[in-house]
């Protein structure tokens, strides 16, 4: 996956796995997500494709229960936005591909 800048990146897969797992670390030195929630959503936004940033862009932007929300809870938007593209990408690869066919 490229990021915005054309630079390589992980797979949108990879990138969820690891901000998932290295989340509970920050919560563990006591580095709160709402501390860091703008430092974290900037930085996984930079390594989201084009095409993906566009459609968080759109979703975040249409959602009217994003009002007043905190930084924390973009957050958690974008994890969970992260992870229905995820599945949606694998619902398109195993229509495509079949089921062992």
């Amino acid at each position: 996956m490229q990021n915005a800048n054309g630079k390589i990146k992980l797979q949108l897969a990879e990138l969820y796995d690891v901000i998932k797992s290295k989340l509970p670390a920050l919560e563990l030195l006591e580095r709160t997500q709402e501390k860091f929630a703008d430092f974290l959503e900037a930085f996984m936004e930079s390594c989201l494709s084009e095409a993906v940033l566009r459609a968080w862009e759109r979703c975040r932007n249409t959602d009217p229960t994003s009002e007043g929300q905190g930084s924390g809870r973009t957050l958690d938007r974008l994890m969970t936005f992260l992870r229905k593209e995820i599945e949606s990408e694998e619902m398109i690869l195993l229509a495509r591909t079949g089921l062992g066919s």
